[in-house]
């Protein structure tokens, strides 16, 4: 059965190893995606969320687009994208 977990635009979404943690990317517009050195308000960001706590931490910086993370294999601190 299907359960809502997230009520935003969360792309790219997986799991961590243990289940606890939720990477993905947010979605706050329409950007082509292949786009090359573009940087906006509505470039994605990589997030982390704490399903224990229910809270997110953004864990990128760059003014440009961060897409497509997972965590490291068999961690759930180290995120890559």
């Amino acid at each position: 059965q299907a359960q809502m977990l997230l009520d935003l635009n969360a792309e790219s979404a997986r799991y961590s190893s243990d289940g606890s943690k939720i990477v993905y990317q947010d979605w706050k517009g329409y950007e082509d995606k292949w786009r090359k050195h573009h940087t906006s308000s509505v470039t994605r960001d990589i997030w982390v969320y704490d399903t224990q706590n229910q809270s997110y931490n953004k864990i990128s910086s760059f003014e440009g687009e961060d897409r497509n993370p997972i965590f490291a294999t068999g961690n759930t601190q180290e995120v890559f994208f």
